[in-house]
């Protein structure tokens, strides 16, 4: 797997993920309703899938 967790935060009532790409060397940032649209790469919509219920206890929320 090419993608790394840094952290989450909540966004306008949601929660945002970011998320290293080591294959690309990018950030990438996306709420968890942007997953279900299709516009992200489908083996980083597979990664987030199988790590959502962390993703949605708090594991990696970062506040300022």
């Amino acid at each position: 797997m090419f993608y790394k967790i840094l952290y989450t935060s909540w966004y306008g009532g949601q929660r945002k993920i970011a998320v290293f790409n080591f294959k690309k060397g990018i950030i990438i940032e996306f709420t968890i309703d942007e997953l279900e649209k299709q516009e992200l790469e489908k083996d980083l919509v597979q990664y987030i899938s199988g790590l959502r219920e962390r993703i949605q206890s708090g594991y990696w929320d970062y506040s300022l």
